[in-house]
């Protein structure tokens, strides 16, 4: 008789209990899975975290850390930003509870890292109990700092600069930004979140000690006003000029366009380009020039930059010009599309039969025996020995006329002078005179 009056009053308790077993059962696994998480923020605490950058020798990164526990590792990991493989510190501690760590990124000799490179990093705690901790992640640009700089965003590319009038410098971005463009959509690439940075020096002598090491004659020589680092996205340069500006940007957006791992662009393709992206280019301004000499490289061997700065200015010259002879006479998607078969690591003879039909030592041909093309695009027929006559034969011509104007107009002037009376009077002038 009882029994059925429990059941109705027992049925919510036990969908009550059912309920709270399964809550258990989800919310248990989850702190079981993460309890170092839980430890770290109650059993290691970080109390402070430091950087102090020495331009341009080191970086010293610090952290003071204490714990419940003893405090037995500390690990930095760092790496260059946005791309760059992470590298690891470590420091061997005494333990305890409350522990200083610092670590000294060296950047001399083949550590040497441009300013203007941006570095993340982190650290890893590690204490007795086996309790962990990761901090969060840090990130700052590396800078000189001996100046006070200033930033301008071109498009993609931020430009720090110091101590320039702020007029000069939006003019000088008003250039670029028309050239980045132009780049841009020459090579058709997103660069919407690809941070692109170049810090500019005023002068040369304050640019040395942040380019990299270079030879005796070309630091004496100041061959090179820029360098680019399309792998940290970062250029260095001296002078706030458009021309050198775009230039080193070109290369960081070529590398955008040519990202395959592995790939290496041809330096007489990657220069030339650059060079030929300027606002001042030359271009292609037909074919073989300059005193025949033996120095003069043929473009197979230019997959590298010279070393001696005389040959140097002729690799660039040579480069800009031939690059400029495929962008004027066979037009922007050949080039676009050589640059898509060398981003699928084909050597730069299959990339040019692949595009143009012809390989490299044949485009070494055609550039040198070209000439300027024509206003409706047609290639000219060569540099042959008529094209110099018809020059020779209009700076004759008109030679030969200067001169005949010229004797024209003394004989005139003697006629005059011997028709007219010593003492300048007319005839009829003097007709009447006392």
């Amino acid at each position: 008789m009882t029994g059925p009056t429990r059941f109705p009053a027992a049925r919510p308790i036990a969908t009550t209990a059912a309920l709270l077993l399964l809550v258990l059962l989800f919310l248990v696994p989850f702190h079981l899975t993460t309890p170092a998480a839980f430890a770290a923020d109650e059993d290691i605490r970080v109390l402070s975290s430091e950087r102090d950058v020495h331009f341009p020798e080191d970086i010293v990164l610090s952290l003071e850390v204490e714990g419940e526990s003893e405090i037995v590792e500390v690990r930095l990991y760092y790496k260059a930003s946005p791309s760059g493989i992470w590298t690891y510190d470590y420091r061997e501690l005494s333990p305890s509870q409350h522990v200083e760590a610092s670590f000294n990124l060296d950047l001399s000799g083949i550590n040497y890292l441009p300013p203007g490179t941006g570095l993340e990093y982190y650290y890893f705690i590690r204490d007795s109990s086996g309790n962990t901790h990761e901090t969060s992640h840090e990130t700052f640009i590396y800078v000189d700092d001996r100046f006070q700089w200033q930033s301008t965003t071109v498009g993609p590319l931020t430009i720090f600069w110091h101590d320039l009038p702020e007029s000069r410098v939006e003019n000088v971005a008003r250039r670029v930004e028309s050239s980045l463009r132009d780049i841009v959509e020459l090579l058709q690439v997103d660069l919407d979140h690809v941070p692109l940075r170049g810090v500019i020096y005023n002068t040369m002598s304050e640019a040395q000690e942040a380019f990299p090491f270079q030879s005796r004659a070309i630091t004496q020589e100041q061959v090179f006003q820029g360098f680019a680092f399309p792998e940290k996205g970062v250029f260095v340069g001296a002078g706030l000029q458009a021309d050198l500006i775009t230039h080193e940007a070109a290369h960081l957006i070529m590398e955008e366009a040519v990202s395959s791992p592995g790939t290496r662009i041809p330096s007489w393709v990657n220069e030339g380009f650059a060079s030929y992206m300027e606002p001042n280019a030359r271009g292609f301004d037909g074919g073989f020039y300059g005193e025949p000499s033996p120095d003069l490289m043929p473009l197979r061997g230019m997959e590298s930059i010279p070393g001696r700065p005389e040959a140097i200015r002729y690799f660039y010259r040579k480069s800009e010009s031939v690059v400029g002879y495929l962008l004027e006479t066979h037009g922007v998607p050949k080039f676009r599309l050589f640059l898509e078969h060398l981003d699928e690591r084909k050597s730069v003879d299959q990339a040019l039969n692949a595009s143009y039909g012809f390989g490299i030592d044949d485009l070494d041909r055609r550039w040198s025996s070209a000439v300027v093309p024509s206003e409706n695009g047609d290639e000219g027929g060569g540099s042959s020995p008529f094209y110099y006559l018809d020059i020779f034969l209009l700076v004759a011509v008109a030679l030969v006329a200067t001169v005949i104007f010229a004797a024209n107009y003394l004989l005139r002037r003697l006629r005059r002078a011997r028709e007219e009376p010593e003492d300048g009077l007319t005839d009829e002038e003097w007709e009447g005179r006392p």
